[in-house]
């Protein structure tokens, strides 16, 4: 490691080196590496099943604040996010699949795919890696594989079943 990645590693607000979790044959995360800037907005995006909620979890943080709430209480939540990251400079660690949220919120985005980090960058970066007009939503599409190939069709009625169950 030059001195330039080691004062980058060392002022990272998280660092992940080889990060793996695995459940009996499947491996949920495979070996990622993250680095998270100090004081911004990092969002983690991906297919249902892509590793997320198992990375985040290893990690002990925010999972999916504003799931299943209406447009003005989710507004507050943004609002309280971004106060507590300007009053105290904390980084902000979240996953959605609301690319409205991520593209209004986060500085910084990973899109995982099959327990990998499939692409990093700000959201401006990764849509112009996807092509000129691109929106964030294309960017995930690009990135997170389809549902065929993820084979997680069962997975979009379970999670619109939990935003039922929970109101």
């Amino acid at each position: 490691m030059n001195p330039a990645e080691a004062a980058q590693r060392t002022a990272a607000a998280i660092d992940l080196r080889q990060l793996t979790r695995r459940f009996a044959q499947a491996t949920a995360v495979d070996h990622i590496d993250l680095t998270v800037a100090p004081g911004g907005f990092f969002g983690l995006l991906g297919a249902n099943g892509a590793g997320k909620t198992t990375t985040i979890k290893m990690l002990t943080t925010l999972l999916e604040p504003t799931i299943g709430l209406d447009p003005v209480a989710r507004r507050a939540v943004w609002e309280h996010l971004k106060g507590l990251n300007q009053d105290f400079g904390i980084t902000i660690l979240l996953t959605t699949h609301d690319m409205e949220e991520a593209d209004a919120l986060c500085t910084d985005l990973a899109v995982m795919h099959t327990g990998q980090i499939a692409a990093h960058g700000s959201p401006a970066e990764l849509k112009a890696q996807v092509g000129g007009s691109a929106s964030l939503e294309d960017v995930f599409a690009h990135f997170s594989g389809s549902v065929d190939e993820t084979g997680r069709l069962r997975d979009i009625a379970e999670t619109r079943s939990n935003v039922r169950r929970r109101g």
